[in-house]
């Protein structure tokens, strides 16, 4: 059982080596996987801040 589970093992870091030569690197964790919809998100969000601070300008001040 030990066997398999370290071949397999064996066999994902082969892969991921093969992936890493072809600079098509494979995320390790959430946080990587995340990061570009992060920034999507940040972006949209300070352009909504944006636009209110301009209509609270427009109609209030």
């Amino acid at each position: 059982m030990k066997q398999n589970k370290f071949i397999a093992e064996l066999q994902l870091e082969a892969e991921r080596q093969s992936l890493l030569e072809k600079n098509q690197i494979l995320p390790t964790n959430i946080s990587e996987l995340a990061r570009p919809f992060i920034k999507k998100l940040y972006k949209a969000m300070m352009t909504l801040a944006f636009i209110t601070s301009l209509l609270r300008i427009i109609f209030i001040g």
